[in-house]
């Protein structure tokens, strides 16, 4: 499990397609201590060209957007970075009354096996909605895919399976 916090992921373009992390972490290691770095694969397995990558503390990450941007990493290539936006969050609209956090989290853990994040029910109208943030980018797309995959999470009519009435996952 990734524990990332608001402002230590940042973004990265401009990678060539040749390289991997092999290349990547003595670069990007120069500003500071590196968590993780995520490279984006295509199907051939070529780098897409962006990664992202996340610092032990906030300080290398900002150091990194002011040192590392713009960075001429090949002759062909500049890279360039971005603060991420945080979008680690998503509302599951129009579920039923009977669900609260609690019982949310746990079904939202045993589809699509993440921990540590955060869900409150609340109602919205006529209708409850839960909003899930997670800890990182990793388990919000694990849960939000889950999600729109899951058949308890798409059947539009009320019976002791479903969870919602025409519920819509909303990404914020």
């Amino acid at each position: 499990m990734h524990d990332t916090r608001r402002g230590l992921e940042i973004f990265v373009r401009g990678i060539p397609s040749d390289f991997g992390p092999n290349e990547l972490v003595p670069v990007f290691s120069k500003v500071g201590l590196i968590y993780y770095i995520r490279l984006l694969m295509d199907y051939g397995q070529c780098n897409r060209g962006i990664a992202y990558v996340s610092y032990v503390n906030s300080n290398n990450a900002h150091r990194a957007l002011r040192v590392l941007n713009g960075l001429r990493i090949t002759v062909d290539h500049n890279l360039e970075l971005f603060k991420c936006r945080e979008s680690r969050i998503f509302y599951i609209c129009n579920i039923m009354d009977i669900f609260t956090s609690y019982s949310m989290s746990i079904l939202i853990t045993q589809l699509a096996h993440v921990h540590n994040f955060e869900c409150k029910v609340s109602r919205n109208g006529n209708y409850h909605e839960a909003m899930l943030k997670f800890p990182s980018h990793r388990d919000y797309i694990r849960a939000y895919n889950k999600g729109r995959e899951s058949p308890e999470f798409r059947n539009p009519e009320v019976s002791s399976g479903t969870i919602a009435r025409s519920m819509v996952i909303r990404k914020i």
